[in-house]
């Protein structure tokens, strides 16, 4: 109940930004030490309520932060509506006098072992509470950090990564830097990485959860790897370690992924390839390697690269047969954009099977066709009809665009923002 009336207390009043007690009512740091000192009353402690009053009275605002936050045990000891309340009052009181800085208290809560830590549910909810308490950018960026961190430590991705949902948000409203963007990229693509694996709240997730979590991973990976899109860009030891994880993993959730997942996995071929960095390790310019023969729809290629890196494969769990099935889709894509592109719309199937002996030595005959071809619509990577009887399909589009394909499509663009250009340089001004 206590710390229902101190919440009441700190909403109700307004205090100036201060690093010193001066000019602000130092009346909420004074019940925020009593109530600190009332759920410590199990642990000792008799002279804490005045040893904070003490500093209270000599406007030593850290000191006093210091005090409180050395009691973090005896707190976590108490009812956990109090708990919050607690920590509620101490990050109302340092968006007030601190300039939002929360290290601190963060330390205090969760820089702990993640899951041997006391109470890891509660400690997280308080971080969660803490953030949608606060009202300083910069605390609220440090908060989401330390709950999404929290989080992997403590085994309860599966409580936190819906937040994705928010993060677009918070980076146009808080104007975060590119470093900062990175770190929060990064923070949620591990997240999410951790419940597309089945492993988030307390040993699993459902698995509706953690098959969108799988494309949203990708989603968060391939934000990140955009912001290294600066040639130029130097960076440190700790950065490129980063980079290389985050990016190494994100290779192989492309490689791993579906076929219908080629939009995606197509943007983080191209971020990937756009960065000067992809080279940082023989492993990451191996997997990119083989992203590209997939993104081309190559199998003959990609057959003679998952050989060559057998052992790579097996050490990230990768299916020689679930992804050269998804290569083989992809290859009928580029036989049917091909033959599309140089013909009619309508195809016949024996064109489709000459194409694709030309680029995967025969893998496809007469009998098997038509399904493949119906696998290709029916996971969106074409959008045709099939007659049977005339052993034909008609093409009205194909979503799979060649990675050879992107320059021709940018030139195209080039040339029509050029003719826009020279149309709107000879409009004159409006007659009167």
């Amino acid at each position: 109940m206590y710390s229902i009336f101190l919440t009441i207390f700190i909403l109700n009043h307004k205090i100036k930004m201060s690093s010193l007690l001066v000019n602000v009512d130092p009346e909420i740091l004074n019940r925020l030490a009593s109530f600190a000192g009332e759920l410590m009353t199990k642990t000792g402690g008799s002279n804490f309520v005045s040893d904070c009053n003490e500093l209270i009275a000599k406007g030593n605002v850290s000191g006093l932060f210091s005090e409180l936050l050395s009691q973090t045990a005896g707190v976590f000891a108490a009812d956990a509506a109090d708990v919050d309340g607690f920590f509620v009052g101490i990050v109302y009181c340092i968006d007030s006098f601190c300039n939002g800085d929360v290290n601190e208290v963060v330390k205090a809560i969760a820089a702990v072992n993640g899951a041997s830590a006391a109470d890891p549910a509660l400690r997280l909810s308080v971080l969660v509470s803490m953030f949608n308490t606060s009202n300083s950018t910069k605390c609220r960026f440090e908060l989401i950090k330390a709950v999404l961190s929290f989080a992997q430590d403590s085994n309860q991705c599966g409580q936190v990564f819906k937040f994705h949902q928010y993060v677009d948000a918070w980076v146009a409203c808080w104007k975060l830097s590119t470093d900062e963007q990175r770190v929060l990229f990064r923070l949620m693509a591990e997240v999410l990485a951790v419940v597309s694996a089945g492993a988030g709240a307390d040993g699993g997730v459902p698995s509706s959860s953690a098959v969108a979590a799988a494309t949203t991973t990708m989603t968060f990976s391939q934000k990140y790897l955009t912001t290294f899109s600066n040639a130029g860009e130097k960076l440190s030891a700790a950065q490129s370690e980063e980079y290389t994880k985050l990016a190494t993993a994100a290779a192989v959730h492309a490689i791993r992924s579906g076929p219908a997942a080629h939009r995606l996995r197509g943007d983080i071929h191209r971020s990937l390839t756009a960065s000067a960095h992809v080279k940082a390790t023989a492993e990451l310019a191996s997997l990119t390697e083989m992203l590209s023969v997939i993104c081309a729809g190559s199998l003959p290629q990609f057959m003679a690269l998952s050989t060559k890196n057998s052992a790579l494969m097996t050490q990230h769990k990768l299916s020689v047969e679930k992804v050269s099935h998804t290569v083989k889709l992809l290859t009928v894509c580029a036989a049917v954009e091909g033959e599309n592109s140089a013909n009619s719309a309508t195809i016949s199937y024996d064109a489709i099977i000459n194409s694709v002996k030309t680029k995967s030595d025969g893998s496809l005959d007469v009998s098997e066709v038509e399904y493949w071809i119906v696998e290709t619509i029916a996971n969106e990577l074409i959008n045709a009809t099939i007659n049977q009887c005339d052993r034909t399909v008609t093409i009205r589009s194909c979503a799979v665009i060649q990675p050879q394909g992107i320059d021709s499509i940018r030139v195209q663009l080039s040339n029509i923002n050029n003719s826009v250009s020279a149309s709107t340089s000879t409009i004159g001004a409006p007659s009167n």
